[in-house]
């Protein structure tokens, strides 16, 4: 569970404001007019960090449900399959929808024909072309590497860090092309990726052999042992005291004691590098679960709130 929130966290980018770069591909685009109008929208939202949440699509925004999984072919007539996001999990590529209008629901922008595919940090947006949505060939135009070439070509310093130093390129007739890339993502593998006679990992970081994302088992692993350590801290002060792990507004994690009624802050507003911090705060930007809360409330669980 905690891996597929944090792979579900992963996919739906923060809301702050980001510098634009679009590839001399995409600026030699011809683009239709409600392409033009969607792509300067998304880009005044990315500049002013704004909620992307509303181009995104179902697959890159919706929770993972392992236990709703199931074959293809024993889906009921009208039911959908879970569709995993594998070209973000794998090379951490978004892909924007650029309708220029929300839907009748106001939750999503129109879907297009063709959408954004774009690389994001938490300072910069790389937009790299306008390419058809339709999954051809069963699924490979979401492996096309060209989107990667044209990432490397335009900012080559993106995807230096995700070089495998050292390691010489396979003959030509020997590298993976779209459609063996994507049945490895099939089957829960991380294929190396030639681009420009240089060896690299996706920028995403790879797929774990359950389809998920690596970077989101990692940092599980990492929230999970951080929250042990705080646990640990607290028991060499309070060993045998009845506690709950409360959370604040601002992300600030610790310890309560009712019987006492004493809070125990470990990490607070003022811990720097601490990945539970960064997840119970998107976590709560997300969820909202802190929505009207007054500043000084703790939340213990569901329901339950202490002043």
């Amino acid at each position: 569970m905690l891996i597929d929130l944090v792979e579900w966290l992963l996919r739906r980018p923060d809301r702050r404001p980001r510098r634009v770069h679009r590839s001399w591909a995409l600026r030699n685009k011809i683009l239709l007019p409600l392409e033009i109008q969607g792509l300067d929208h998304i880009t005044s939202c990315m500049q002013a960090g704004g909620d992307l949440l509303p181009f995104l699509g179902t697959a890159t925004s919706t929770l993972r449900q392992r236990h709703k999984e199931v074959p293809k072919s024993g889906l009921a007539k009208g039911k959908r399959r879970w569709q995993p996001d594998w070209m973000f999990s794998d090379w951490g590529i978004h892909h924007f929808h650029l309708g220029p209008d929300l839907e009748a629901k106001g939750k999503k922008v129109l879907r297009s024909d063709r959408v954004l595919f774009a690389y994001l940090t938490n300072t910069d947006a790389y937009l790299i072309d306008v390419l058809a949505h339709k999954k051809t060939d069963g699924g490979v135009a979401w492996a096309d590497k060209k989107i990667l070439e044209t990432l490397c070509s335009e900012w080559p310093d993106v995807l230096e860090r995700f070089e495998l130093k050292g390691l010489m390129p396979p003959a030509k007739d020997d590298d993976f092309n779209s459609s063996e890339i994507h049945s490895l993502r099939q089957a829960g593998g991380t294929p190396m990726l030639t681009i420009h006679n240089k060896v690299y990992l996706g920028p995403g970081m790879g797929m774990a052999t359950d389809r998920s994302s690596t970077r989101a088992v990692r940092l599980s692993s990492d929230i999970r042992y951080e929250l042990n350590c705080i646990e640990q801290i607290f028991r060499d002060f309070s060993k045998d005291a009845k506690a709950h792990l409360y959370i604040d507004i601002n992300a600030s994690i610790g310890y309560f004691v009712p019987a006492k009624n004493t809070f125990f802050p470990i990490l607070d507003t003022g811990t720097s590098q601490s990945w539970a911090r960064w997840f119970f705060q998107r976590l709560i930007q997300e969820v909202s679960i802190f929505q009207e809360s007054a500043a000084n409330e703790i939340w213990l669980r569901p329901g339950v709130k202490v002043r």
